[in-house]
């Protein structure tokens, strides 16, 4: 399957092993799906305020502990394919809590650029209920 997402990460401080970078596991896009890896093989890179990170959205990857008492601001966008909604990691999680009486009280112009979080709210909405 081609790229559907790409999650973009910009940390806000410098983040060491100690901090808890984010572990990825190269090449994993291409696994066979169920192939699962060791956790000892996850490659642990810091990174510095300001950097940015790509990310292939069917790369594995993990948030590694933060062993310090800094906290750990990181900015993630994710820029998908129209079609694709996280329900993995998202699923039941509202990205905008926004009435549709709200939303169509926005300016014409306005709407356009909520549309996707609105969509994905009354899709969590949707599937929440019994």
């Amino acid at each position: 399957m081609p790229v559907y997402a790409v999650n973009v990460s910009v940390p806000l401080i410098d983040i060491d092993l100690e901090t808890g970078p984010t572990g990825v596991w190269p090449g994993t896009h291409l696994w066979p799906e169920g192939q699962v890896p060791s956790p000892e093989t996850v490659t642990q890179v810091p990174f510095l305020r300001g950097d940015c990170i790509l990310m292939d959205y069917r790369t594995l990857h993990t948030g590694l502990p933060n062993r310090s008492t800094r906290v750990r601001p990181i900015v993630y966008m994710v820029y998908t394919r129209t079609w694709f909604f996280d329900e993995v990691n998202h699923a039941g999680r509202s990205s905008l809590d926004m009435p549709m009486e709200g939303y169509l009280a926005l300016p014409e112009t306005v709407r356009p650029l909520l549309l996707r979080a609105f969509s994905q709210t009354m899709r969590a909405r949707h599937l929440s209920q019994p």
